[in-house]
């Protein structure tokens, strides 16, 4: 029987979801995985834990991208994405004389990780068109979100009963992924005359396609902001409320709720009504309302709890139409490679979020900790808003030089 087009969509949603989470259930016991099997680590050492991860995202996601583009295959990089990420959790484990080693497991898990997901996001792609892209999109969305909201929490629990559990648990959650893939999700069809792009088409594309440009900033902005909250939200509790960390699962999820509530809804809408106009005024009010949240903290946790849960009314206004840009500005042969530098320019900015707070605490001496923080989310917020600036400027002067093309071949 022939699969129909949204039963892919969800099965390929499901699947990211799974391979998403699994790296997000490790988050929650770090210090007990690392630094209580490897004693005497500095704090440097300790981060690279994590920055060698960033780093796989960064340079994987990319080459996969070409990979898929270069050889018109989608099914094959998430099976193996899918399977290595499975065998290197599981071996990251079994590692406890070097932690060399376990920096290079580390590695080729995110590698492998974000092969997965970022083709499985393709195949979305490519399963789309200017009548659905926007839905399809809310429907990964909503997966994603879920993935990564509930992961922590439930990679918490589970971290009691053993240190090593919720790896486990990962490597099954992406041999479950392998399996779904393997049997549900069937190869993409590419056109037998396409174009089978080269290494300087990959790097290219943001050249030959600028629209793209838009979706890969807000994307680079919106993973920026994330690392930013990661970083600065639990010293935020701890300096000004005097809060412990079990606060900071609460504000996520009160904030993850209204995201993942509304990517389907906003996601079909801009179908219908277009992808800006959800987008502009998401992104202006999302970058009002993170200015305003270190304000929010002089109310306690009550005035943070509303300003978190608007904050993720305002995603789910920009996540689902931005995502859908992605595939509205370039063919289906090129969706790989759109991709590719649509998550490097989100991983990126992951990483660039803790940077930019952490280097803007140095350079300033701040009265108090309240005055730290409020500026900190003032200069988060202007961040917003002037991505969208120059978003919307790109999109003005690629639109304006493609009508003078147009005009020009109208007269000959």
């Amino acid at each position: 029987m022939k699969k129909s087009n949204l039963f892919e969509v969800l099965i390929a949603s499901i699947s990211i979801m799974l391979v998403i989470s699994s790296l997000a259930l490790l988050h929650p016991n770090k210090v007990e995985f690392v630094q209580g099997r490897f004693s005497g680590l500095s704090d440097f050492k300790f981060s690279m834990f994590d920055t060698v991860l960033y780093l796989s995202y960064l340079l994987s996601g990319v080459f996969s991208g070409f990979l898929a583009a270069r050889l018109g295959k989608r099914k094959i990089f998430v099976l193996v994405g899918s399977l290595g990420t499975a065998v290197f959790t599981f071996l990251l484990t079994l590692v406890d004389s070097s932690y060399t080693l376990v920096l290079v497991l580390r590695f080729l898990q995110g590698a492998f990780c974000v092969a997965a997901w970022q083709t499985l996001m393709t195949i979305i792609l490519d399963l789309s068109n200017d009548s659905n892209r926007g839905r399809n999109m809310g429907i990964f969305g909503f997966f994603m979100a879920m993935g990564m909201g509930a992961s922590p929490v439930l990679g918490g629990a589970i971290a009691k009963a053993g240190v090593f559990v919720p790896y486990w648990v990962a490597s099954v959650q992406c041999l479950v992924a392998f399996l779904v893939c393997l049997f549900l999700i069937d190869e993409i069809k590419m056109a037998e005359n396409s174009k089978k792009p080269s290494i300087v088409d990959s790097f290219s594309i943001l050249y030959r396609r600028k629209q793209l440009l838009v979706p890969s900033l807000f994307n680079f902005v919106d993973r920026l902001h994330m690392g930013f909250i990661l970083f600065v939200m639990p010293m935020m509790l701890s300096e000004v409320l005097g809060l412990g960390p079990q606060y900071r699962g609460m504000l996520i999820g009160i904030n993850g709720l209204a995201f993942i509530i509304l990517q389907f809804p906003i996601g079909k809408l801009s179908d219908k009504f277009g992808r800006l106009r959800f987008l502009v005024p998401g992104s202006i009010c999302y970058g009002i309302c993170l200015c305003l949240t270190g304000f929010a903290a002089r109310f306690g946790l009550p005035g943070l709890a509303v300003i978190f849960f608007i904050l993720g009314v305002f995603s789910g206004f920009t996540g689902p139409p931005n995502n859908a840009l992605v595939g509205d500005y370039v063919t289906k042969e090129e969706n790989p490679l759109a991709m590719g530098a649509f998550t490097l320019f989100g991983n990126i900015g992951m990483i660039v979020g803790p940077f930019f707070a952490g280097l803007l605490f140095s350079l300033a001496d701040f009265a108090t900790p309240t005055a730290k923080f409020t500026v900190a989310f003032v200069f988060a917020g202007l961040i917003e808003l002037a991505t969208l600036a120059t978003g919307m400027s790109i999109l003005f002067f690629s639109r304006k030089k493609t009508q003078k093309i147009e005009e020009v071949l109208l007269a000959e």
